[in-house]
């Protein structure tokens, strides 16, 4: 009989140990209360997120371990979910330091051999990395759809741009150079220019156009954008001041829509300081990765924190 209650208490103890090795080497945020919620017991990965000893957290409840809003809140889940004996799964977002943190938590009721709920497992699950990936998903499937509307709204409006066009130029015709008629539709003609430019682009924009890419010298296509821009700038006492690599190696890809790119940079910088202030762009050869690296940046005002997430919006501006 005590060879018999020594083998089981034995298996007793490796079967424990064997489930706390289980729990410690799981990623999840594990805990289990009784009825009083105090915490019986909990795994590694949970002590890590309060930042507290197993022992500093076997017998005490949320109250000691969260704040009071955050403690008040698990209280009424897990308080419904022993009245109720049925599961709550949700997903939660924790605001913290380093950004907010995206949990899937589940919350089961614990029976004993009568059938009574004894207490409530809790395990919580780090999805931060998957709900980035569902926002940039959304984001996209937003994109598209915004892609088609802009490509419906355009079409419709390129027709009567080209008639508006078409009959300016016409009138112009007849029109002498000196009357203030022929200023009059050589201004209609010029602001028809723009807005079919404006549509063109809002076109290119909503659909996925054939990119060809060559062999090309960065340095010299900045080059290019800065002749053009240049003039503009100094106007505002806004100077470009230049760092470039002689030994930048050509970069593949697709000349037009980098320099596009540029564009956008430059502007955005030059619209960021107004007046008064540095343009620096610098470009260098990362020979570890292979890659041509270039910065551009300014002595503007910055963007405010709040509005870094939307940066990459289309039609987002200050």
């Amino acid at each position: 009989m005590q060879n018999d209650l020594e083998h089981a208490e034995k298996i007793f103890k490796e079967q424990r140990q064997l489930l706390k090795t289980v729990l410690g080497a799981s990623p999840d945020y594990v805990s289990l209360q009784n009825r009083d919620l105090v915490f019986q017991a909990v795994n590694k990965s949970f002590c890590e997120m309060v930042g507290k000893s197993e022992e500093e957290i076997i017998g005490k409840t949320g109250f000691d371990l969260f704040s009071m809003q955050k403690a008040e809140t698990h209280k009424k889940e897990d308080l419904s979910v022993i009245e109720s004996g049925k599961p709550l799964i949700q997903e939660v977002r924790i605001a913290g330091d380093r950004g907010d943190q995206w949990l899937h938590v589940v919350k089961i009721p614990v029976y004993d051999d009568n059938g009574m709920v004894i207490g409530v497992l809790c395990s919580g699950r780090d999805i931060t990395e998957f709900k980035k990936v569902q926002e940039q998903l959304t984001q996209a499937q937003k994109m598209k759809a915004i892609g088609e509307l802009i490509a419906g709204i355009a079409h419709e409006i390129n027709t009567p741009l080209g008639i508006i066009l078409g009959y300016s130029q016409l009138l112009l015709e007849d029109a002498k150079s000196e009357s203030q008629s022929y200023k009059d539709l050589k201004t209609i003609e010029k602001q028809a220019k723009t807005c079919k430019k404006i549509v063109s682009d809002l076109l290119e924009f909503s659909r996925q156009t054939q990119s060809t890419a060559t062999l090309h010298d960065i340095n010299k296509s900045i080059e290019e954008i800065i002749s053009v821009v240049g003039h503009t700038f100094s106007l505002d006492r806004v100077v470009i001041e230049k760092n470039y690599d002689p030994n930048l190696p050509p970069v593949m890809g697709d000349k037009e829509k980098i320099k596009q790119v540029f564009i956008n940079l430059f502007n955005n910088a030059y619209d960021a300081i107004g007046s008064d202030g540095i343009i620096s762009v610098t470009t260098s050869f990362d020979k570890t990765n292979n890659e041509a690296v270039i910065s551009v940046a300014d002595t503007g005002f910055g963007i405010p924190p709040e509005k870094i997430d939307r940066v990459f919006g289309p039609f987002f501006t200050t």
